[in-house]
């Protein structure tokens, strides 16, 4: 199996020609995760980084609305993280489903679905074999069709499943994006709690 050097060395380099067609703008530059993920328990896989800039998430000097988001989630199932390096020391860590950002009309836009299918097969599918998580949280409508790819069928929020990663059952929760502009903040939580519950990871569970 590769080192995640390697694989993140094959994200920086990959500039598809049919993606570029479809708004990608690529190669991600820094919008790769540069450190190494260890003994992760919950992975969540969020869905494609920003067009306007290129350090978010693991970048604690910037704002974030993804990472405000998600430990906003996480404090309120009880897991509160201070920072990124508790984040990941705890056993939690973030990739994305599409590697690169898209636009249109110059402006940030979500991935077409040519896009996804793509980077899934291409990245986050050897990403997700590389981590070996227990359990995998699923932000957002092309995270979700990224996974339906993965495991070739629809999947649907709120609905955990498992499936074989080489060898290994791993139980997935499908989720909404972790924002309290669509009016489901409150079901993130639930679905957050519900499969940290199950991986044993809430006191009492």
């Amino acid at each position: 199996m590769r080192s995640w050097r390697e694989l993140q060395d094959e994200v920086r380099r990959c500039c598809i020609a049919r993606c570029r067609e479809r708004g990608v703008v690529c190669p991600p530059g820094g919008r790769v995760p540069g450190r190494e993920p260890t003994g992760v328990r919950l992975l969540f896989v969020s869905e494609a980084p920003p067009l306007q800039r290129e350090r978010y998430f693991y970048f604690e000097d910037e704002s974030d609305r993804l990472r405000a988001g998600l430990f906003e989630v996480l404090r309120r199932v009880g897991f509160e993280v201070r920072g990124v390096e508790e984040f990941i020391s705890r056993g939690l860590y973030l990739v994305t489903t599409v590697k690169c950002p898209s636009e249109r009309n110059g402006r940030n836009a979500p991935p077409r679905r040519g896009v996804i299918r793509e980077c899934t097969e291409r990245h986050l599918r050897h990403e997700i074999e590389y981590i070996k998580p227990e359990g995998i949280c699923l932000l957002g409508r092309t995270a979700r069709l990224g996974f339906s790819t993965l495991c070739g069928r629809p999947v649907s929020v709120g609905e955990m499943f498992e499936v074989g990663i080489l060898g290994r059952s791993v139980k997935v929760m499908p989720t909404h994006w972790p924002t309290r502009r669509h009016g489901r903040f409150d079901e993130i939580i639930e679905h957050v709690r519900t499969l940290m519950t199950v991986l044993g990871m809430l006191g009492g569970a």
